[in-house]
């Protein structure tokens, strides 16, 4: 595993830890997230709406965030990135 899919396995794990509190929006917890795409999808799903995936600058995390919200797995196969692309199948199905 390379650097950057480490580092996009990474970011993955946080958010799902972080998703964990369907209040998250309310309790500040996204607002504590400095990343704006970090903090973006978080917000996508903390609130269930993927208007905020659509401002992730990143496309895999963006295509992630899509398939998450969405619970469509069709966002999986556009994920370059083979793990995170394996991840996203293993979430979303």
């Amino acid at each position: 595993m390379n650097y950057k899919s480490f580092h996009l396995l990474l970011i993955s794990t946080i958010i799902m830890i972080l998703s964990v509190d369907l209040n998250a929006q309310s309790s500040g917890k996204c607002g504590y997230i400095r990343d704006s795409d970090l903090k973006n999808m978080c917000l996508a799903q903390a609130e269930q709406s993927s208007s905020y995936c659509g401002r992730i600058r990143n496309e895999d995390q963006k295509n992630l965030c899509r398939a998450r919200v969405e619970k469509s797995s069709s966002y999986c196969g556009r994920i370059r990135d083979n793990d995170l692309k394996n991840k996203c199948r293993t979430e979303v199905r």
